[in-house]
């Protein structure tokens, strides 16, 4: 199962973390910031968004 993506807005005096669905678009997150920012009525200042780590499949070894 795929973990979704950490999103962290930062505002002038707080941050706010949430976790944006696997898949979504910007515009999905576009509309989360949107909210975030009215709720603190006030500007984002910068956003930082986090991928999780895909996982590595095992590899495989032809034995003969």
């Amino acid at each position: 199962m795929l973990q979704g993506n950490n999103v962290v807005a930062v505002f002038m005096d707080s941050a706010v973390s949430f976790d944006l669905f696997h898949g979504a678009t910007f515009g999905d997150l576009a509309e989360r910031l949107e909210a975030i920012a009215e709720r603190h009525d006030q500007a984002t200042m910068s956003v930082h968004v986090t991928f999780p780590k895909a996982r590595q499949q095992p590899s495989l070894r032809l034995v003969q």
